[in-house]
């Protein structure tokens, strides 16, 4: 009994650790199986392709770029597709040349013109909360021709007063971008871009329909229905949905919200175009897109201060968009990051120089006693991070910040615009593009409340290290001040890259076409080489005019390698022409290429080892055929013929074999003589062919004494002779009356293909 009461309290341990253990063990299991669906559910892999047409465009022409991203074999209707120059490390920026939003039908398409040379391009889809992002593979755009380079801006009117909205985009669908500008009467006006730096007057829109009337300070460019048109939206409200002609239709207008400033952006990661309207009053409401060109209220945030300028960019890397706001007088910039569902963590102001946390989220000043006005996201240093810039509103300078990819930012030191020292100008808006075509992000800094006296425009190229050139500065015309926001980004000359177009003037207004054209120079046109791929011709035929025909679109010498009148070994041979044009000032050399097949002499050769056979039955040779240089089917034609006796009497047979270029193959020729052959009927001949296969065997198995024997039997008897390639399958008894057969083989191989000559095989059957 004492033994007994001392190990149950041990057995009842033992049980309830057991219990324990086993309920671990199944609460473990069941968070793994959760958290591996919780991955699956966030990992669905995605294939992107793309497909671009045409390959090769002169230019100032527009090429078509289309996107297909599918996952599980079933394209996707929703998501961002960025369309990225491949040759660059990071696809942002000045890699950029599209970012487009997949359609219902499950396509991305981007217009545009490119610089002139090759343009190695891919589509990158963004992931989502549901799919994983995926890269297609590379495909080389030529571009050839010369630059149109526009020597001054154009100018004119925007056909109303106080114009204080614009935006740009390709509303036309003709890969040229187009501008919609609006005005203080409520009405956007269209202007369908030329692609030459010239507008043709599109369409009006009023969407207020309601019958009020306000200052359109606010327009921003999305598909927000998913038909691959652009759409837009107005202060964040009023919904004009595109048809793709350059005209829109009026929809449903978004839920209303007190504010101006929108931009459009994936912010709860759903692959639908979302809203994030700044209500001035330091809180940022979001409208979740439907997709359908409708919109449900999403989460407020508030900010600190009341702000100036706001802009989205991902500063953490986590996919998710987030928020950068300037504070203004004294403030400096917060940094808002999102949570993926429309929110974002609350920020604070920091009044000082900081790197760090400060309150529930990190804020950052561009240096201390700065008024932080206009700002934009850009990738300055190249490493695939994104940075900041932030104009300062008085004092003239515009400062860095450096992303650490994590959300917090390194501040670098304040940069001069180039202002005139004195001037009681501001600075306004920032943009973050590449105007001059280097692949490396530069900044325009808009001024405002300026004199006519003071330049209009400011710009600083990047060295893409983060630091900057020395700044130039642009005036439009007429000479007047600037709004807020008053610029817009696109290729509006068909350079392959950004110009600058401004809104000057309060009434009436006027919009400015601006391009850098420092270090652009033309490019010659490339001359048009037409070389067809000339047809085969045999080893030794010498080159010539027939291969040797290429033509130029202008006139010019050819020089052709190799040269003509050379001999060409077998095979698939390159020819390269080099064009020097006449017109070398207009005109650069070119280069073409093509193929040409050089067959040889004899693509098929034979070797036979034979002498006169006498034979009573049959007779069974190897024909020993060698590949030069073809592959395919040789086929064998056999005629018998005979100076005293009928070549009835005898019959050959060879089957066909298959050849691959340089290799050999042996094929059976078969002579059988009947019993009219001779003046007596035949012995009992071998089968042909069973004697090989014996004497394989025979020599393929290990040597016993027995197996020995058997074979010096076989050999004495002779059964079988190998010698070459030849191999007898019978003998008869000794010759009686002989009488003579020749039988001829012709090789035929399938194509075009030089034959070799027939062999022929005399046959004495006794």
């Amino acid at each position: 009994m004492t033994f007994a009461h001392s190990i149950t309290p041990q057995k009842n341990i033992l049980r309830s650790f057991s219990f324990f253990v086993l309920v671990s063990a199944l609460l473990i299991v069941n968070l793994f199986f959760l958290s591996t669906s919780a991955r699956a559910a966030t990992a669905n892999n995605t294939t992107t392709t793309l497909a671009v047409s045409p390959a090769s465009v002169t230019a100032g022409s527009p090429v078509t770029l289309t996107a297909t991203v599918s996952s599980g074999g079933s394209p996707l209707t929703s998501g961002q597709v960025v369309f990225c120059n491949a040759s660059v490390a990071s696809c942002d920026d000045g890699a950029v040349l599209g970012t487009v939003w997949v359609t219902t039908r499950g396509t991305a398409t981007l217009r545009r013109t490119l610089a002139p040379g090759t343009t190695n391009v891919k589509a990158v889809f963004k992931a989502t909360t549901s799919y994983a992002t995926s890269s297609s593979s590379t495909t080389a755009v030529v571009v050839t021709g010369q630059q149109t380079i526009a020597t001054s801006a154009n100018t004119f009117p925007t056909l109303g007063s106080n114009a204080a909205g614009i935006a740009s985009g390709d509303f036309n669908n003709d890969g040229y971008p187009d501008l919609a500008i609006a005005d203080d009467s409520g009405t956007i006006q269209i202007f369908l871009g030329n692609g030459d730096g010239t507008f043709t007057t599109g369409a009006s829109i009023n969407p207020f329909v309601s019958g009020g009337s306000g200052l359109g300070v606010s327009l921003a460019t999305a598909d927000f229905n998913g038909d691959g048109n652009l759409d837009l939206v107005v202060n964040g409200h009023y919904i004009l949905l595109g048809n793709g002609d350059g005209t829109f239709t009026v929809g449903t207008p978004a839920p209303s919200v007190v504010g101006s400033d929108a931009k459009v952006a994936d912010f709860n990661h759903d692959g639908k175009a979302d809203i994030v309207v700044f209500t001035g009053d330091s809180d940022f409401q979001v409208l979740l897109g439907n997709g359908d060109g409708t919109f449900t209220v999403g989460p407020v945030t508030g900010s600190s201060g009341a702000g100036i300028f706001f802009a989205v960019g991902d500063f953490n890397g986590d996919g998710i968009p987030d928020i950068a706001v300037t504070g203004g007088f004294g403030l400096g910039v917060q940094i808002l990051l999102g949570n993926g569902d429309g929110s974002f963590e609350d920020g604070s102001i920091c009044n000082e120089p900081c790197t760090g946390s400060n309150g529930n989220g990190p804020s950052y000043l561009n240096g201390a006693g700065l008024d932080a006005a206009g700002l934009a996201v850009g990738d300055f240093n190249g490493d695939g991070k994104a940075d900041l810039v932030v104009s300062d509103l008085m004092n003239h300078t515009i400062t860095i910040l450096t992303g650490n990819g994590d959300g917090t930012f390194t501040v670098g030191p304040p940069m001069s615009t180039g202002m005139p020292a004195g001037s009681g100008a501001y600075q306004g808006q920032v943009v973050a593009a590449n105007f001059n075509g280097d692949g490396k992000t530069d900044v325009a800094v808009v001024i405002e409340g300026k004199t006519t006296s003071d330049p209009s425009l400011s710009l600083l190229l990047g060295n893409g290290d983060g630091t900057f050139g020395a700044p130039s500065t642009f005036t439009a015309t007429p000479a007047d001040s600037f709004y807020d926001q008053a610029v817009a980004v696109g290729d509006f000359f068909g350079t392959g890259r950004s110009a600058i177009a401004l809104l000057t003037g309060v009434s009436p207004s006027y919009v400015t076409i601006l391009q850098d054209v420092s270090g652009l120079t033309p490019v010659k046109n490339l001359p048009t080489i037409t070389w067809a791929t000339p047809a085969a011709i045999t080893n030794p035929t010498p080159l010539s005019a027939t291969q040797l025909n290429a033509t130029a679109s202008v006139p010019g010498t050819f020089v052709y390698t190799p040269a003509p009148g050379t001999a060409l070994a077998a095979g698939r041979q390159t020819l390269s022409v080099t064009f020097t044009p006449t017109d070398t000032v207009d005109y650069s050399p070119a280069e073409a290429m093509v193929t040409l097949t050089v067959n040889p002499a004899s693509p098929v050769t034979y070797t036979l080892t034979t002498s006169t056979k006498s034979v009573e039955g049959s007779v069974c040779l190897w024909l020993r055929l060698v590949s030069t240089n073809y592959a395919g089917t040789v086929s064998f034609i056999t005629t018998v013929t005979s100076t005293n006796g009928s070549a009835s009497n005898v019959s050959a047979s060879v089957p066909s074999v298959t050849l691959i270029s340089g290799g050999g193959e042996n094929a059976l020729l078969t002579i059988t003589a009947n019993a009219n052959a001779a003046n007596h009927a035949p012995g009992a001949p071998w089968r042909c062919g069973g004697a090989a296969v014996l004497g394989v065997v025979l020599l393929g198995a290990p040597f016993t004494p027995r197996r020995k024997r058997a074979l010096a039997v076989l050999l004495v008897a002779g059964a079988l002779t190998l010698a070459g390639f030849s191999m007898a399958c019978s003998l008869g008894p000794g010759a009686k009356a002989p009488r003579t057969y020749t039988v001829t083989v012709t090789p035929t191989g399938t194509g075009t293909v030089t034959n070799p000559a027939p062999v022929t095989v005399t046959v004495t059957v006794p």
